[in-house]
């Protein structure tokens, strides 16, 4: 994705999280506040990551900053972290950052921050593609996949929040993926897939399983006979020739 998605309080942001990781007042998330060694290690990798925000190495910088909240839990964090999901496609990941980035930090000590990520959820969310699912001649038991997680029949109902990029959708019968559609969704795209269930195989009627039977049994008895008819001819020939064999000695020729 273009460098040009990186948000114009970027920089402003970096220092901002900078500057309160070197500090004790740091605001950390409630449910596990960090040691002091995190603390440290999240500094140095905070750092590597808005050294790779800087030269817009987007995927190194998101997975830094990942790093880097999960070792300090400071809740600023996450606007860099969601700023750099949104430059890589994440846009749902970066909406969930931007959401507890909200839900944690300090709205008023981070006013600018905080408007700035509401006025920047407002464009995500229409960036973000929707996706309706029609799926048709299911059979009872069928289940629809998307991209590997099975949908509930609610999900079915709905449009659905997807990223950008090419996804994959099933029909599941008997726990075997029957059929299969792949499809591309651009950013800010509405779309509908369909996925048709495949009929399932016909079982034999009963008339069909019963002459099938019969035929059977005639070429069966065909081929007994064909043998038998073989044999008796062999043992007439056999038979037949032996009356012939010593009539007369050996070099006896009867002249008529």
């Amino acid at each position: 994705m273009e460098a040009s998605l990186f948000s114009r309080h970027m920089t402003k942001a970096i220092a901002t999280v900078a500057l309160l990781l070197l500090t004790s007042g740091v605001a950390f998330a409630q449910e596990s506040a960090p040691t002091e060694e995190e603390i440290q290690q999240g500094r140095q990798v905070f750092a590597e990551g808005t050294e790779q925000a800087r030269l817009a190495n987007w995927v190194e910088a998101r997975d830094l900053f990942a790093e880097a909240y999960e070792l300090a839990r400071a809740p600023i964090i996450l606007y860099n972290l969601g700023n750099a999901q949104r430059n890589t496609g994440m846009l749902i990941e970066a909406l969930e950052s931007y959401r507890t980035f909200l839900s944690e930090v300090d709205a008023e000590r981070f006013e600018a921050e905080v408007e700035e990520i509401r006025a920047s959820m407002n464009d995500l969310l229409a960036e973000i593609p929707r996706v309706t699912i029609s799926a048709t001649n299911m059979r009872e038991g069928d289940s629809i996949r998307l991209d590997g997680q099975d949908m509930t029949a609610q999900e079915l109902m709905s449009a659905r929040q997807l990223n950008p990029g090419e996804h994959r959708i099933s029909v599941v019968r008997d726990e075997i993926e029957v059929e299969t559609e792949r499809f591309t969704l651009s950013a800010g795209e509405r779309n509908t897939v369909e996925i048709v269930a495949p009929e399932p195989p016909r079982a034999a009627l009963p008339d069909q399983e019963a002459d099938s039977s019969r035929t059977g049994l005639w070429i069966g008895l065909g081929v007994g006979g064909a043998v038998a008819v073989g044999a008796t001819i062999a043992i007439i020939l056999l038979t037949a020739a032996e009356p012939y064999e010593g009539n007369f000695g050996a070099g006896q020729v009867e002249v008529p």
